[in-house]
């Protein structure tokens, strides 16, 4: 069992890329697909945003046809799934259920950082110790311990080779942990860390002052990105640019490279997670909206008569969200038409995820219980 202990501090200034009070599409350029080609996932949900660039998409699957809510798991169940399992960050530490809501396993970790499933193992940080574990998929059995030079607050987020992969830290801190290695870095921006994301070389850790810091996955400073913004949704990166959006109600494409403004929209606030398909970001307040990747035009909108505050999951050609009234949501990636509503509760939301034949929505039941619902095709 593994064990790393080493810490390499990263430190120095970082090149900043003043970006406040930018408002405008830098060009008008044709769409571009800006989907992360080298972030791997073979199949499932396997991590709380489905991989470590936070698309929220599965390009390649089929859509549900003829949906029906097969099983209502506990609380904050759902976010997490592959390997046939559904992984629950609860207060009681992480549990892994099979898809019908029978509970396998439990083990410790965060109440409010979803599981990372990586090649049949689970890794979760451990809510009172210093470390992130590997746990069986299939068992729960401890198999990989990585100790961390403060208390992780995020799961893991690995780069595109596998090998190293990067937390946030309680002290408000950024780690990485090369696995093969007796190393760690760290750095120290401004603000606590609480959100991450990692792809093309590119570790992104997002504040809850509202600045974007960018190291390589060796620890090495890039750029420092200063935004008019607080409490900084997870980062989305793709291959050209960086996504970013927080209470300012300010959505942001940057130049992943440098932190370079491409444009801005202005959505009153921003609370919920975006989502990314390689042409299209989308959003989900009041309405869900489809922004293209390139300029930051609207392509299409979807605005029923209840709203919507959910972060979607795209799978195939079929975008799926929340609504505040209860439904299940099935639209068309292409063009936001709807396909198909399913009635689980009373309200569905923050968020919902999706395998190739599963969707995994959080929500409240009709007596007001917190659970995710699994919807299967029926």
């Amino acid at each position: 069992m593994p064990s790393r202990r080493r810490v390499l501090a990263t430190t120095g200034a970082l090149g900043a890329a003043a970006l406040a009070g930018c408002d405008a599409v830098r060009d008008d350029g044709p769409t571009d697909d800006d989907y992360p080609e080298g972030v791997r996932v073979r199949a499932g949900w396997p991590a709380p945003n489905r991989d470590d660039a936070n698309t929220r998409a599965a390009r390649d699957g089929n859509a549900l046809e003829s949906p029906k809510r097969a099983a209502t798991l506990p609380g904050r169940a759902g976010t997490t799934a592959a390997d046939g399992r559904v992984f629950a960050a609860l207060k009681s530490g992480v549990r892994a259920y099979d898809v019908t809501g029978e509970r396998r396993w439990s083990a410790p970790g965060l109440d409010d950082a979803p599981p990372r499933v990586l090649d049949g193992t689970v890794y979760a940080p451990h809510p009172e110790d210093p470390l992130v574990r590997g746990y069986d998929a299939a068992t729960g059995e401890v198999t990989a311990t990585y100790d961390l030079p403060a208390r992780a607050v995020t799961s893991p987020v690995w780069n595109n080779g596998r090998d190293r992969f990067a937390v946030a830290l309680a002290d408000g801190r950024v780690a990485g942990v090369a696995t093969d290695r007796d190393a760690t870095w760290t750095g120290d921006p401004w603000g606590s860390v609480n959100a991450l994301a990692v792809n093309m070389g590119s570790v992104v850790a997002a504040t809850d002052t509202g600045e974007v810091y960018v190291y390589g996955t060796d620890g090495s400073p890039a750029w420092r990105a200063i935004l008019d913004a607080t409490d900084l949704v997870a980062p989305v990166v793709g291959d050209e640019r960086l996504y970013v959006a927080g209470w300012d109600g300010t959505i942001r494409a940057l130049d992943r490279t440098d932190g370079t403004p491409v444009w801005t929209r202005e959505r009153g606030f921003v609370e919920t997670p975006l989502a990314l398909d390689g042409p299209r970001l989308y959003h989900g307040l009041g309405d869900l909206r489809a922004y293209d990747t390139a300029t930051g035009a609207t392509l299409w909108s979807y605005a029923p008569d209840a709203t919507v505050r959910c972060a979607p999951a795209v799978v195939g050609d079929t975008v799926y969200v929340g609504r505040t009234d209860g439904a299940l949501v099935a639209l068309d990636r292409a063009d936001g038409t709807e396909r198909w509503t399913l009635d689980l509760g009373r309200y569905v939301g923050p968020a919902v995820a999706a395998t190739d034949g599963a969707v995994y929505a959080r929500g409240r039941t009709d007596d007001g219980r917190s659970a995710t619902f699994v919807v299967t095709d029926g």
